[in-house]
């Protein structure tokens, strides 16, 4: 799967993943669409405590679930 991984504001990347597997009672949705909340922008801020996706709303198609 393709995903935009945040390294730092002058630093976001394309890359490739694996499609994760999910287990009983969870989901794998398809981010069709997301915001980002101003905090998130603030580097200062969140640098050290997050390195990976952002999201704070988002619009997802579910692709798999994982019953139980």
């Amino acid at each position: 799967m393709r995903v935009a991984m945040y390294y730092n504001n002058k630093d976001v990347r394309l890359e490739e993943m694996p499609t994760p597997r999910i287990g009983p009672g969870e989901l794998l949705v398809k981010v069709l669409a997301s915001g980002i909340c101003g905090s998130d922008v603030m580097e200062w801020y969140r640098i050290k405590r997050h390195h990976g996706c952002l999201a704070m709303r988002s619009r997802v198609r579910l692709q798999k679930s994982g019953r139980e």
